[in-house]
C-alpha cells in the first residue's frame, strides 16, 4: 500500500539537502584558494570524495528519519481505525508499520495473530512476531510470559 509523505516534509528534507551541499562547497572553495594548481586538483578531489560520502550519510539518515515517521504514523492510524471497528485496515497499517521496523507494531500484530483479531487465530506467527518484536527493541514484561506460553503450547 502506497503512503504519501507531506509536501512540506519533502521541502524542509530537500531543503536540508542544499543547505549542507551549500555550506561544503564554501568551505572545500575557501580552503583550496591557498594552494598551488597541483595542489588544488588533489584537493578538490579528495573533497569530492569527501562531499559525496557526507551526502550519501545525509540521505540515509534522512531515509531512516521518514522510514521511522511513516512508521509511527502508520502505527497511530491503525489505533484509530481499531477504534473505528476496523480491524482489517488496522492490520494492513500494522503490516505497514512493522515492515518498517516499528517493533510496537509487531508486538501488537502478534497479539492479533495470537488471540484471531482479524485474521486466523496462529500462535507460532504470534511467537516468531513476538521474537521480531524483542529483537527490534520492544520490552514489555508480559512479552517474555506470551512467549513462554506460546512456546509450550507448540509441543
Amino acid at each position: 500500500m502506497f503512503k504519501s509523505i507531506s509536501t512540506k516534509f519533502i521541502i524542509a528534507v530537500m531543503t536540508i539537502i542544499v543547505i549542507s551541499f551549500a555550506v561544503l562547497a564554501f568551505i572545500v572553495g575557501s580552503t583550496i584558494t591557498s594552494y598551488s594548481v597541483e595542489e588544488r586538483k588533489a584537493v578538490t578531489e579528495e573533497s569530492a570524495v569527501t562531499v559525496k560520502d557526507f551526502l550519501e550519510n545525509e540521505i540515509n539518515r534522512i531515509k531512516v528519519r521518514i522510514e521511522n515517521t511513516l512508521s509511527r504514523k502508520a502505527l497511530s492510524r491503525a489505533i484509530r481505525l481499531l477504534f473505528k471497528k476496523m480491524p482489517n485496515e488496522a492490520i494492513c497499517e500494522l503490516e505497514y508499520s512493522s515492515e518498517l521496523g516499528n517493533a510496537k507494531a509487531t508486538y501488537t500484530l502478534g497479539t492479533f495473530y495470537e488471540f484471531g483479531f482479524g485474521v486466523p487465530a496462529d500462535k507460532k506467527a504470534a511467537y516468531e512476531l513476538y521474537e521480531a518484536a524483542a529483537r527490534g527493541g520492544f520490552f514489555d514484561e508480559r512479552n517474555e510470559f506470551k512467549k513462554a506460553i506460546l512456546k509450550l503450547s507448540k509441543r
